[in-house]
């Protein structure tokens, strides 16, 4: 994957840092991100893992139980990834709800750009996992969708944000960096900073356009 600076000058990667890995652990990890964002999990199999790291299949199990437990984890990476950007950026943003979610979308954008590939595979890949996955996945999430729906519902009780439905709200600020991952690449011709930029105005756009001047 190329390499090229995202908005804060961190690099396109396709792991963050991830504590206890190994280098070989990584490298099958980063190997499967890439094949299941080019061909689809389904359409991937242990071996075409192996052989993409020039490995025999037996080798991979020493980093995961099985096809599933891999994606299991990598998407799980993905969710935590995503929590701990927008938890940290909510603690720093201070009290008022637009410097809030003017942080939470700055946040939300960049990490997605950040880890691209990891978010294709997250947010494309997670519905082919079985459902023993799911308890602890959903409550990843719901942690990160918490932290935009407080803030939605603090700055309309405030009457800074509009009084549409809260829900569409965040789906439509959240929306645009969920999905900037499925056409965005390094080679675009857009800078990740702009992107994250723009997205972030259009939400504070979007939130406060309601409201009476």
């Amino acid at each position: 994957m190329s390499i090229a600076a995202v908005a804060d000058g961190a690099p396109v990667a396709l792991l963050p840092p991830t504590p206890g890995f190994s280098p070989a652990r990584r490298r099958v990890f980063e190997a499967a991100i890439v094949l299941f964002g080019e061909r689809g999990y389904h359409a991937v199999s242990v071996r075409d893992i192996a052989a993409h790291l020039g490995l025999k299949p037996m080798a991979l199990y020493t980093h995961a139980k099985s096809k599933q437990d891999l994606l299991f984890e990598i998407v799980k990476i993905g969710f935590e990834t995503h929590r701990a950007a927008v938890g940290e950026a909510l603690l720093e943003a201070g009290a008022d709800p637009v410097d809030q979610m003017r942080a939470l979308c700055t946040a939300h954008t960049r990490i997605h750009l950040r880890y691209a590939a990891l978010a294709r595979v997250t947010n494309r890949e997670t519905g082919q996992l079985e459902e023993r996955f799911t308890p602890q996945l959903e409550q990843l999430r719901l942690e990160a969708v918490r932290s935009f729906n407080e803030v939605v519902a603090r700055g309309q009780r405030l009457g800074v944000f509009g009084a549409d439905n809260p829900t569409l709200l965040v789906r439509a600020v959240g929306g645009m960096g969920l999905h900037a991952p499925d056409w965005w690449t390094p080679e675009s011709g857009i800078a990740a900073e702009e992107v994250v930029e723009a997205f972030t105005a259009f939400a504070i756009r979007i939130l406060t356009g309601g409201v009476p001047a």
